[in-house]
């Protein structure tokens, strides 16, 4: 976004980091409404301070003849310049302590579509729409515009993806257990539950209910009703259990089993196999909590257990009920981070979680 912001301070007449101020205040304002668990300490920095630290440098710099050194020269400085934004602006997006309202938007627009993994290609859209930006306000662009264009997004999903395999800013990963340290008794449940509907486990993992992250900014996306069941299902929003009561239950118990099926699409649009993967999926979870009677689970949506839920009327089998993981605030795919569980598996596939809540003895 730096060559749009270059060229509309020129057209002002004002520096660098005051127009980043003006620019990055409104889109927090938009951003604010939309996901506001983007907006850390370091979205306060980005906005304040980088670019009036980049101004700084840049006057810095600009006293160093760099177009009188030799092209090796300044082919070495763009190559080690290049480096350092992407790797940067992949440390401090997985260090969640917030987003700039710029490096949000593929972030969050990858999430709400529920395809992180397309982050790289809607990051060069929105690089490429800022050149065409900075060319209408006869900003500086050049060959490392271009790169920055073609590149940035795919090096810093790059090295998001290798600092997560690291694990240094999300230690609580370490919480959880994966496949073979599972409680064999649990294992045991979800292979006959798997046998019984044929619909295979993907990935499973267990851990202290500790580590679950809870979010109330779920709601609003609830809200919006895209399932078409909110104000229509038991467990879904309004009608279910508040987020505040919905974690203090699920906190009374001490380990939480998180499961996942992985479906094979066509295409990315191929919604009905998206429908049909749900289905299965839900048909694997009924099945696992009709095999463990008390315990508490929660699927991938609304409760399957009848057709036509019988709400505002009395739920007709409680005793059946299975809850909405989204409901209950848990974020999907920070659940899936701190799980060490794949929340994508490639492209043409699509992954639906479920959970399980056992008290011991059970």
């Amino acid at each position: 976004m730096s060559c749009f912001n270059v060229g509309m301070a020129r057209q002002l007449g004002i520096s660098f980091g005051t127009w980043m101020v003006i620019i990055y205040f409104f889109m927090l304002f938009i951003i604010f409404f939309i996901d506001k668990r983007k907006i850390g300490f370091g979205t306060v920095y980005v906005m304040l301070l980088c670019g009036y630290t980049s101004d700084f440098f840049l006057w810095l710099i600009n006293l160093i003849p760099f177009m009188d050194f030799a092209m090796e020269i300044r082919i070495t400085a763009l190559v080690l310049g290049l480096f350092f934004n992407f790797f940067g602006a992949a440390v401090y997006i997985e260090s969640n302590m917030g987003l700039s309202p710029y490096d949000a938007v593929a972030i969050i627009i990858s999430e709400k579509i529920k395809r992180e993994h397309w982050f790289r290609w809607i990051r060069i859209g929105t690089d490429a729409l800022c050149v065409f930006g900075g060319m209408l306000t006869k900003s500086d662009i050049g060959i490392g515009t271009l790169i920055t264009v073609v590149l940035c997004g795919p090096f810093i999903a790059l090295f998001r993806k290798q600092l997560k395999k690291l694990k240094i800013f999300r230690p609580d990963q370490n919480d959880f257990t994966t496949d073979k340290n599972i409680n064999n008794a649990v294992i045991d449940i979800l292979q006959k539950a798997s046998s019984a509907v044929n619909v295979p486990v993907h990935e499973q993992a267990q851990a202290s209910t500790t580590a679950l992250t809870f979010s109330p900014a779920l709601l609003d996306y609830c809200k919006t009703n895209v399932c078409g069941y909110y104000n229509k299902s038991w467990t879904c929003p309004p009608a279910c259990a508040s987020i505040d009561n919905q974690q203090k239950k699920i906190l009374s118990y001490k380990n939480v089993l998180v499961f996942t099926t992985k479906h094979d699409l066509e295409d990315s649009f191929d919604y009905d196999g998206m429908t049909t993967g749900r289905e299965r999926h839900t048909l694997l979870t009924a099945e696992v909590k009709k095999m463990l009677g008390d315990a508490l689970v929660y699927g991938a949506g609304q409760c399957p257990v009848c057709k036509k839920c019988a709400f505002p009327e009395a739920c007709l089998f409680p005793e059946k009920q299975i809850g909405s993981i989204e409901a209950a605030g848990i974020d999907v795919t920070e659940l899936s981070k701190s799980a060490g569980i794949k929340y994508n598996n490639g492209e043409n596939t699509v992954t639906f979680f479920s959970m399980v809540l056992r008290q011991e003895g059970q």
